[in-house]
């Protein structure tokens, strides 16, 4: 076949090829995206309605054995836990904390 002429049918193109720094920067970015959704839905797993008492209300409570676990958690995980205004959402609420907890700690070990 002479290398002048032109064929009608379409011709397959090599894509240009990517340096290895291109590669892992791809990499870099799911880690940095896996990271960032670990780390916001942290900020709903560290939401506590510790110091309720037997219903969730905190009406008999009082404001040390309010602290107290706060406080203990906070050390535990080192980071800041937070209470949460209203004791029955909070107790209600555990499972939608903890399914976006699993999905970005899945999210990030498929990046892996």
């Amino acid at each position: 076949m002479n290398p002048s002429s032109k064929s009608a049918a379409p011709t397959c193109k090599t894509p240009p090829l990517l340096t290895l720094g291109q590669e892992f920067s791809g990499y870099v970015a799911q880690l940095d995206h896996g990271l960032a959704r670990l780390q916001d839905a942290l900020k709903w797993a560290v939401r506590t309605a510790a110091g309720g008492t037997a219903v969730g209300t905190g009406l008999t409570a009082t404001p040390t054995s309010i602290e107290k676990p706060r406080a203990q958690l906070a050390q535990l995980f080192r980071s800041s836990v937070y209470h949460r205004a209203n004791k029955f959402e909070a107790l209600a609420g555990r499972d939608a904390a903890r399914l976006r907890l699993r999905r970005a700690e899945a999210n990030a070990a498929a990046s892996l």
